[in-house]
């Protein structure tokens, strides 16, 4: 683990009671919307007819890409 890499991502998604849990400042690495490309045909479509794709911004706290803190790339499911 990277010494900027705060190690809480440990932490689950929510809580029981459905509050989120927000990552650390420093594991946060914000959306550039500029090139951000998605597909939503609507409820009801069938599995993988909602999608998007999209890069992020370096972490404003502590300057790095999350590849060069996690050393590799980060695909969320």
């Amino acid at each position: 683990m990277s010494p900027l890499h705060s190690g809480s991502d440990s932490r689950p998604a929510s809580d029981a009671n459905g509050t989120i849990n927000l990552a650390a400042p420093n594991d946060q690495y914000p959306i550039n919307t500029t090139n951000a490309v998605w597909r939503y045909d609507g409820c009801g479509q069938g599995l993988g007819k909602d999608w998007s794709v999209f890069a992020v911004n370096p972490n404003s706290n502590t300057g790095p890409m999350p590849h060069q803190v996690y050393g590799f790339p980060v695909r969320m499911t």
